[in-house]
């Protein structure tokens, strides 16, 4: 499944080459996101039993287009957020509560095509002060991301990376581990490497240091595919970056080790 542009509100999303690491010389912005803090918001609770009577009515009410192969949950969440969508164009939240809520939605999504309908959704959404549109925030792109990476669906992680790009969304560390873990699992080593890499040339600048889960993720993805060399090279790349490997790091990477 792809992501046709219409589904978000921003321009074309420009894919990276299929055969070469992730160009990300332009992917990286100087400002943290904050996480969003969704225990204050008061979200209706969903389940598998709590969805319309209608699915039809739904799909047609529905003021942005639906990703197909949409689950009845994920119409439950979609049409929530339809919602929200309605209340923010009429003045009544803030930006702030209806990405709090589009990533609470996205994130308990039960599929990867629910996590991306959920950003859809916004494709209605219209900056009060301005009319333009107004595109997923960083969590909300992380959010869907973190659904589609965990059920190994890397292509749309891909695609996602490249719409927030596109639309001038700044990506940090959690978006870089998801773009990490996805490739880790497609067995995109390469990739995986390239885009570690870009993180500890950028670190001082971006504010952005990788997180030691992710050093030790790589490292074991660059010793299953026998890159035993880059292995090493990230292996002292932590450590120069002050981080202390773990004794499951330093357990793995002993055999591999100068004497």
């Amino acid at each position: 499944m792809s992501l046709p542009t219409s589904y978000f509100p921003c321009s074309s999303p420009s894919r990276w080459p299929s055969q070469s690491p992730p160009a990300l010389s332009n992917a990286i912005g100087s400002r943290e996101s904050q996480p969003a803090n969704v225990e204050s918001v008061n979200f209706p609770a969903f389940d598998s039993e709590n969805t319309p009577a209608d699915f039809d009515a739904v799909m047609t009410t529905a003021s942005a287009p639906f990703v197909p192969g949409v689950s009845p949950q994920g119409i439950c969440l979609a049409a929530d957020i339809d919602r929200k969508v309605r209340i923010f164009n009429d003045q009544g939240c803030t930006l702030t509560d209806l990405m709090k809520h589009v990533t609470f939605c996205a994130a308990r999504s039960p599929a990867p095509q629910d996590a991306v309908n959920c950003l859809a959704r916004l494709a209605c959404a219209r900056n009060p002060l301005t009319g333009n549109p107004v595109p997923p925030d960083t969590m909300a792109f992380n959010a869907a991301m973190t659904v589609c990476g965990k059920a190994g669906r890397v292509d749309l992680v891909d695609q996602l990376h490249a719409a927030m790009v596109a639309a001038n969304v700044e990506p940090d560390t959690v978006t870089y581990s998801n773009l990490i873990m996805a490739y880790t699992k497609a067995k995109k080593v390469g990739w995986s490497v390239a885009v570690l890499q870009y993180l500890l040339r950028h670190a001082q600048a971006s504010g952005m240091e990788p997180e030691t889960a992710i050093y030790r993720y790589v490292i074991a993805g660059c010793l299953r595919t026998g890159r035993v060399t880059q292995a090493v090279d990230l292996y002292f790349a932590m450590i120069n970056h002050g981080i202390t490997p773990s004794t499951e790091v330093e357990a793995t990477m002993r055999p591999y080790l100068p004497a």
